[in-house]
């Protein structure tokens, strides 16, 4: 990611564009899933949280 901040070029190439929108993608990816990693019980004690038809919480 150090590329982007260094590009002297007006124009991005598109290459350059999707490998961008990728590690993006890739990082808040990454971060969800150490915040459900981390708050998964508290998210299933949670009465306001979506139940089946057999009112079991499905995570």
């Amino acid at each position: 990611m150090k590329k982007w901040n260094e590009c002297t070029c007006s124009k991005a190439e598109d290459g350059d564009l999707i490998l961008a929108w990728a590690n993006l993608g890739t990082l808040v990816e990454g971060t969800i899933k150490l915040f459900l990693s981390v708050y998964l019980n508290d998210y299933l004690d949670d009465s306001t949280n979506y139940k089946n038809k057999k009112g079991v919480t499905t995570a």
